[in-house]
C-alpha cells in the first residue's frame, strides 16, 4: 500500500498554523490561543479532503526566543522532521519579518522538498494588496486566506495536491533516467513567452515528450515555474514554460494579483534565458498585448525568435507567409532582425528547425568580435556618414554583445547614426537575432 504523503505546516509563533491544522483535520487536535508559542510538540494527523488524503504536521514555531530552556531540543526536532516531507505550507501572517526572510531565503536555497506559501489573517480581501505586492517583490506567490472565515482555505489543499504530484511524477522520472542529472549544466536555456493560449504548454509539450527523452521537471528560478530539461541531439536543453500575460489594464484590477504575480515570474524567466520564443497565435490578429510582451524581450535586450504557432489552421496561399511577416515586421519595428518561424506545435511542422535556430542564434548571442577587424570596418562605415570621428571601438561584453565606441564630438552622434552602426555591426558579423547595445563616449585624450 503507497504511504500517504507528508507536509509539514511552520511559520513564525501565532501565525495561526495551530488554527490552520485543525481547521484542515476537522478537528481540535493543537491548542489554539492569542499567546505565541503554544505549541511545543510536533502533532500529526491525516486530511481528507476532495477525496485525497495526506498526513499534515503541526510542527512549533521556529522563531522561539533564546531564553526558553527548550528552544533547542525544539527546534532540533523540527528541522530533523523536516527532512522526511514531501510538501511544507509556510505560513506568514503580515508582512515579512527578519524570520521570515532568512525562512524564504532557505527554501530558495534548498529547493529538495516543494513550498506552498500561504499568508493568513486576511480578513478583508480587497485591502491585502500591500501585503501581497510585498511578497511579490520577494517572487513569492502566496495563497491569501482567512483561517478564522474559511476564506479560500481550499486553494491551500489544491496547491498542496498541485506541488506532491508534481514531485511524484519528478522522482518517478528521475529514477527511469538516474544517468541524467539535475547538477549537471544545461547547453541552452529557452523562454517560452506569449498571450494566454498562444499554445505555449502545447508547443513544450511537443519538443519534450516527443524527443522521447524527458528527465525531469524542477523547480524553476522564481515560485511555481516548473522548467522541463531534455536532451537533442545529444544537447542539455531547459524550457522555461511561463503563465500567458494578460492585458495591462486586466492586471490592475484587485481580481489580477495572481495574474500579476505571473507576470513577474514570467519577467524573471526572460532574464533567466539564453534564447527567449516570443509564441504568437497565428490564427488571430496581433494585438497590443502581443506588443507589451514583446517589449519585455526587448527590454532586457534578450535574443529573440518568432515563432507563429497554428500554422496548420491558417487559411493560406503563395503569399500568407510573406505577408504575415511584412505586417509583423511593420508592427514591430524595433525587433526587425529577429528571425520569424512558422510553427506547429500540433503537429510538429519546422519544430526541428525551431530548435535548430535556437543554438544558432545562441552562438551568434556569445560572439566575441575581434578588436582590430572591429575597428577596421568602424573606420570604413565612418566614411559613409557625416558626424563626429570614431577614434576606437572595443566590445565590452558579451550575452548581448556591448560595444563602446570612444569619439570626438558625442553629441554629433544622433539616434540614426547609432542605428547606423548597429544595423552596419548586425550585417556585417551576421547577427541576426541579435540585440546589441552601443555606448558613444568623448574621447579626452
Amino acid at each position: 500500500m503507497k504511504a500517504l504523503p507528508k507536509v509539514a505546516l511552520l511559520g513564525k509563533r501565532n501565525a495561526g498554523k495551530s488554527s490552520l491544522f485543525n481547521l484542515l483535520l476537522g478537528k481540535h487536535r493543537a491548542l489554539t490561543d492569542d499567546f505565541s508559542g503554544l505549541t511545543r510538540d510536533i502533532l500529526a494527523g491525516e486530511v481528507e479532503r476532495d477525496g485525497k488524503r495526506f498526513l499534515l504536521h503541526d510542527l512549533p514555531g521556529l522563531d522561539l526566543p533564546p531564553e526558553e530552556e527548550l528552544t533547542p531540543t525544539i527546534l532540533e526536532r523540527a528541522r530533523a522532521a523536516l527532512e522526511g516531507m514531501d510538501a511544507l505550507i509556510v505560513l506568514f501572517d503580515g508582512f515579512p519579518s527578519g524570520f521570515e526572510y532568512n525562512l524564504i531565503a532557505r527554501f530558495r536555497k534548498d529547493r529538495k522538498i516543494p513550498v506552498v506559501y500561504v499568508l493568513n489573517k486576511v480578513d478583508q480581501p480587497e485591502s491585502a494588496g500591500a501585503l501581497l505586492e510585498e511578497y511579490q517583490r520577494q517572487g513569492l506567490e502566496v495563497i491569501p486566506v482567512s483561517v478564522k472565515s474559511r476564506y479560500n482555505v481550499g486553494a491551500v489543499t489544491e496547491a498542496l495536491y498541485t506541488v506532491i504530484h508534481a514531485r511524484e511524477g519528478r522522482e518517478a522520472r528521475q529514477k527511469s533516467h538516474s544517468s541524467f542529472s539535475d547538477t549537471e549544466s544545461q547547453d541552452l536555456t529557452i523562454a517560452i513567452v506569449g498571450k494566454p493560449n498562444a499554445g505555449k504548454s502545447s508547443l513544450l509539450n511537443a519538443l519534450t515528450n516527443k524527443e522521447l527523452a524527458l528527465v525531469s521537471e524542477i523547480p524553476g528560478t522564481t515560485r511555481d515555474s516548473i522548467d522541463s530539461l531534455f536532451r537533442w541531439r545529444g544537447k542539455r536543453i531547459r524550457i522555461i514554460d511561463t503563465a500567458g500575460i494578460r492585458r495591462p489594464k486586466y492586471l490592475r484590477s484587485d481580481a489580477a494579483r495572481p495574474d500579476r504575480l505571473s507576470y513577474t515570474r514570467t519577467t524573471r524567466a526572460i532574464e533567466a534565458a539564453d534564447i527567449v520564443i516570443l509564441l504568437m497565435d497565428a490564427s488571430t490578429q496581433i494585438t497590443d498585448q502581443d506588443k507589451k510582451i514583446a517589449g519585455l524581450v526587448q527590454k532586457q535586450k534578450k535574443a529573440s525568435i518568432i515563432a507563429f504557432n497554428k500554422w496548420d489552421t491558417v487559411s493560406r496561399n503563395t503569399d500568407t507567409m510573406k505577408e504575415t511577416t511584412a505586417d509583423f515586421r511593420s508592427r514591430f519595428p524595433a525587433m526587425d532582425h529577429s528571425p520569424l518561424l512558422y510553427i506547429s506545435a500540433r503537429t510538429g511542422q519546422r519544430l526541428q528547425k525551431l530548435l535548430e535556430e535556437c543554438f544558432a542564434l545562441h552562438e551568434r548571442y556569445s560572439i566575441r568580435i575581434p578588436t582590430a577587424a572591429l575597428n577596421t570596418d568602424v573606420q570604413r562605415w565612418s566614411k559613409q556618414i557625416r558626424a563626429g570621428r570614431v577614434m576606437y571601438v572595443t566590445q565590452a561584453e558579451k550575452t548581448p554583445p556591448a560595444f563602446i565606441f570612444f569619439v570626438k564630438n558625442a553629441d554629433h552622434f544622433r539616434p540614426e547614426h547609432r542605428k547606423f552602426f548597429e544595423n552596419k555591426i548586425r550585417e556585417t558579423y551576421h547577427l541576426e537575432g541579435v540585440p546589441l547595445k552601443l555606448f558613444f563616449r568623448e574621447d579626452r585624450s
